[in-house]
């Protein structure tokens, strides 16, 4: 594995690696409905709202999805440094050829009828969340790194754009991934819901 991003306070004196995995699984909690709140924000901006709904309608194939996403999955075993980029794009490939090959309504299958707003909104979304979580990883370790008292505290190790920080552990070209990343939680959401049977709805259209 490449550990293009990893926590180098995992292994804290004092704390047991129980406990260690319960921070983490709270700290991961947050992830669904703070970038849904960001979202509903958005939404609340009329123009943000409309001017993206009629734009050109792009049917994607559910296969091409599929076995574009495995594929691609495939490749980055052999290729990791030139394919890092791939374990954003190719489960949420998956994961959204999936639902469309089920009829489950998705921010990718919004497309064919030229609605843009879900997959634009929720990656902006995910991209002014990922700012302040950048922040906050990035001031719960500094100025005084070697304290270590954070487990939660991540660093990145990114092929090719690991350049350019700024009050950050992340790259400045690196928050482009928070936009995939975004319609990556918003489907495999959808994809949970439809699982362990719960109501992943958050838009009107989506009932």
């Amino acid at each position: 594995m490449l550990g293009n991003w990893y926590y180098p306070n995992t292994h804290i004196p004092g704390l047991s690696h129980g406990l260690i995995v319960a921070l983490f699984l709270i700290a991961y909690t947050t992830v669904w409905p703070a970038i849904f709140e960001w979202y509903t924000l958005l939404k609340t901006c009329p123009k943000l709202a409309s001017r993206y709904s009629q734009g050109p309608k792009l049917a994607l194939p559910a296969w091409l999805l599929i076995w574009g996403g495995f594929a691609l999955i495939f490749l980055m075993t052999f290729l990791p440094y030139p394919l890092f980029w791939v374990v954003w794009i190719g489960p949420f490939a998956v994961v959204a050829g999936i639902l469309m090959r089920l009829n489950i309504w998705n921010p990718v299958s919004a497309l064919a009828q030229g609605n843009w707003t879900p997959m634009i909104l929720v990656a902006l979304a995910s991209l002014f969340n990922g700012f302040f979580w950048e922040v906050w990883n990035y001031g719960s370790a500094h100025p005084l790194p070697e304290l270590q008292t954070n487990p939660n505290y991540w660093i990145y190790n990114i092929p090719y754009v690991d350049v350019i920080h700024i009050f950050a552990e992340m790259p400045l070209l690196g928050f482009f991934g928070y936009l995939p990343f975004g319609v990556l939680v918003w489907v495999v959401f959808i994809w949970a819901g439809k699982v362990f049977g719960f109501d992943s709805s958050i838009e009107l259209e989506q009932k």
